[in-house]
């Protein structure tokens, strides 16, 4: 079976399902059919596949990728004859590899995990995305011990086992305007924040509503909501996005002094004990 499609657009608090990240589904609706691709060459997973390029190129939008076409964070090793790109990595100046396209970094991640280090992972069932997933943590191919939980996170939140529907019509998902928000908006309650949409134009919402028009997933569970944070976030951004003085966001989430937040980590929008 192959693996992904894009689901709502946003999703009910009482299921505490996450809001989709509108990046990450630009990035699969871009590379998914490349993952397809592998999937029926390689016979690696798609969904683990694109997974992989979501989490290491930060959506497509990391340096490694914007510069170098390099969507899975592969070093050169001694093999790699092609071009290579200096980047500061777990020592400083460490050297990737460069691609021409990044459908050549595809097929080049597809060749590495060929390899004999790789092989145990090719003994498991192409749908047993959770095995995949930790088998290529245990395998060394990261050295972060969330890494298969990040991987089979976003598999699960962006629906990409239903891959294997690809070759069906895919079902249209209409992107919320801004004049679709306003009409799905309810009247104003507590904790009401306004944000910009648009050249002079506001819309304003409670927190738990805010999560239909920011860039990132909401997440809410006992009156306490949070974000994951992503490539490049910042206290400052993270405030900026949801209109919440820098002070009061670090004192939420205990962070002093400069301290920034890391890949995965929660950032808290309200408080919590």
């Amino acid at each position: 079976m192959l693996a992904c499609a894009t689901l709502t657009l946003y999703a009910q608090e009482t299921t505490q399902k996450p809001v989709l990240n509108s990046a990450y589904l630009q990035y699969i609706e871009q590379y998914k059919k490349i993952a397809i691709e592998q999937e029926k060459a390689h016979k690696i997973p798609a969904c683990i596949t694109l997974a992989q390029g979501l989490l290491e190129s930060g959506a497509g939008k990391s340096e490694l990728a914007t510069k170098a076409n390099n969507h899975f964070g592969i070093k050169c090793h001694k093999d790699w004859t092609g071009e290579t790109f200096s980047h500061d990595d777990e020592t400083a100046a460490e050297c990737f590899r460069k691609y021409r396209r990044a459908k050549d970094s595809y097929e080049d991640h597809s060749l590495f995990l060929l390899r004999p280090r790789y092989a145990s992972l090719f003994e498991l069932p192409i749908t047993d995305y959770k095995g995949w997933a930790h088998g290529l943590r245990k395998c060394g191919y990261a050295t972060d011990p969330t890494y298969a939980a990040k991987l089979i996170k976003l598999i699960e939140d962006y629906e990409l086992t239903s891959l294997d529907k690809a070759d069906k019509p895919e079902k249209q998902v209409t992107p919320k305007t801004e004049q679709t928000l306003e009409e799905d908006l309810e009247p104003a309650q507590d904790n009401v924040i306004t944000k910009t949409l648009g050249k002079d134009k506001k819309v304003s919402a409670t927190m738990g509503e805010l999560s239909l028009f920011t860039e990132h997933e909401v997440y809410s569970e006992k009156m306490v909501r949070w974000v994951i944070a992503e490539l490049g976030d910042t206290y400052e951004t993270i405030g900026y996005e949801f209109n919440i003085e820098v002070s009061r966001l670090r004192r939420y989430n205990h962070a002093e002094g400069r301290k920034q937040p890391e890949i995965g980590d929660k950032v808290y929008l309200t408080h919590h004990k």
